[in-house]
C-alpha cells in the first residue's frame, strides 16, 4: 500500500539539506571566469579548500590527461584544467559532499558509479544547450545535470525499507524504477526531488528540469533546459552495458523469484530511446542540418572522451 501524499511530504521535509546549493563560494565562481591570469589566484583560493584541493589533484593526474609525471602543484593542475573545468568541479564538489550525507542508508548501492553518472549528466546537460538558442541562467544547466538523481538519494533516506524492497526487486531500467517508485512508495524520483528541492527553496530554472526529466514538454519555459537533461541522461547510459547475471543465474530463475543481484546495485538509466534519436535534442540543436551535423560530430566526441574524465572527478 503506497503512502498519501500528505505522509510522502511529510518524510521528505525532514531530510538533510542541501545547503551546498544556496552558499557555493561567489568569489571563486567569480575568478573561475576570469582569462587565465588569474591562475594564482584561483589557486590560492583552491588551498583553502582541502577537499577541493584533493580531487583538482585527482582529476589532473587521471589518466585522461595522461602526464608522464605526477602534477603535485595546484597552481600548474589549474593551468592544465582551464577555468572551465575548474568552474564545474568548483560547483560539482560542494553538492557531492552535502549528497553523501544520504548514502549510509544504502551502502549496497554502486556510489561511484552514481557520481560519475551525476556529474557526466551536468557536464552534457551544459555541453548540449552551448549548442542552443535556449540559454540558461547562470549555472542552472549545471546544476540541474548534477541533482537529477536527488530524488534517488531523498527516496533512500526517507523511504529506506521500500527503497531496499526495490532494489532487491532489481529494476534493470529506469523506467521500471519509475514504475516501481509509484506503486510502493507513491511517488517516483522525479516527483520526491521536485519536493525536496522547492521545499527548500531552490529556483524553478534547477527544479523545474529536475521534475519534467522524462517528460520535457511539461517544463513550460524550462522545456529546453528538461531536454538537454533528458537527452543527457540517455547519453550516460549509452556508456554503461547492462551487467551480465553470472552464467545459469537467468535460466534459474523463475517469474515468481526476485532476481538477486551480485555486486553492488546500479542504479539504473534510460536505455531507450538512443540519445541522437531523441524528438528532444532536435528541439535543443538549430534547424541547420549542416551546422547540426557538425554538432553531433563534437558531441560524440565529448561523449567518448567522458569515461576518462569521470575517472578523475569521483
Amino acid at each position: 500500500m503506497p503512502f498519501s501524499d500528505a505522509e510522502i511530504r511529510k518524510s521528505i521535509e525532514s531530510c538533510p539539506r542541501l545547503g551546498s546549493l544556496r552558499r557555493i563560494n561567489s568569489t571563486f565562481q567569480d575568478l573561475a571566469t576570469a582569462d587565465q591570469d588569474y591562475t594564482g589566484q584561483i589557486a590560492e583560493i583552491i588551498r583553502r579548500d582541502p577537499s577541493l584541493t584533493a580531487r583538482l589533484l585527482q582529476m589532473v593526474n587521471s589518466v585522461f590527461f595522461g602526464f608522464t609525471e605526477k602534477v603535485n602543484s595546484v597552481q600548474d593542475a589549474v593551468f592544465y584544467l582551464g577555468t572551465k573545468q575548474i568552474r564545474q568541479m568548483a560547483l560539482a564538489t560542494p553538492v557531492l559532499e552535502d549528497l553523501q550525507r544520504f548514502t549510509d542508508k544504502a551502502p549496497d548501492v554502486d556510489w561511484r558509479s552514481f557520481w560519475r553518472q551525476s556529474i557526466g549528466c551536468a557536464i552534457m546537460t551544459r555541453e548540449l544547450l552551448s549548442y542552443s538558442e535556449h540559454s540558461a541562467q547562470g549555472d542552472s544547466d549545471y546544476v540541474s545535470g548534477l541533482i537529477h538523481g536527488v530524488g534517488h538519494l531523498v527516496a533512500l533516506y526517507a523511504f529506506t525499507p521500500e527503497m531496499h524492497r526495490i532494489i532487491r526487486m532489481g529494476p534493470s531500467t529506469e523506467d521500471e524504477m519509475l514504475t516501481l517508485q509509484q506503486e510502493i512508495i507513491g511517488w517516483d524520483h522525479t516527483q520526491i526531488a521536485a519536493h525536496y528541492l522547492t521545499s527548500h527553496n531552490i529556483p524553478p530554472d534547477v527544479t523545474h528540469p529536475v521534475n519534467h526529466q522524462n517528460q520535457p514538454m511539461l517544463a513550460g519555459e524550462y522545456q529546453a533546459q528538461a531536454s538537454a537533461v533528458y537527452v543527457a541522461k540517455r547519453m550516460i547510459g549509452s556508456l554503461q552495458p547492462k551487467p551480465d547475471l553470472p552464467q545459469g543465474e537467468e535460466a534459474n530463475q523463475t517469474e515468481s523469484e526476485e532476481p538477486t543481484h551480485v555486486g553492488p546495485f546500479q542504479i539504473p538509466l534510460p536505455a531507450t530511446p538512443y540519445w541522437e534519436e531523441c524528438p528532444e535534442l532536435r528541439f535543443i540543436l538549430s534547424s541547420d542540418a549542416d551546422a547540426n551535423a557538425f554538432t553531433l560530430t563534437s558531441l560524440r566526441y565529448s561523449l567518448n572522451q567522458l569515461p576518462d574524465m569521470l575517472k578523475g572527478y569521483v
